[in-house]
């Protein structure tokens, strides 16, 4: 599975850093500052490909009845 495909990145005016978020159902979201470049995004997505992989893991081991 190409874990990067399936990230959405989001460029926020109000964003002073990265922020990368794994949620409860697995999607994973990078919210960067607005002058941040794609490509710098990308190659910081690459860095963190194993913790995403990681924290999707977790997150599937956890009960859903403690997610809600």
């Amino acid at each position: 599975e190409d874990v990067l495909a399936t990230v959405v990145i989001k460029k926020r005016r109000q964003a002073k850093g990265l922020r990368l978020r794994v949620q409860d159902d697995g999607r994973v979201t990078l919210t960067v500052p607005r002058f941040f470049s794609l490509k710098a995004a990308k190659q910081f997505l690459l860095t963190k490909q194993e913790w995403i992989v990681a924290a999707r893991k977790r997150m599937e081991s956890v009960p859903s009845r403690l997610l809600n």
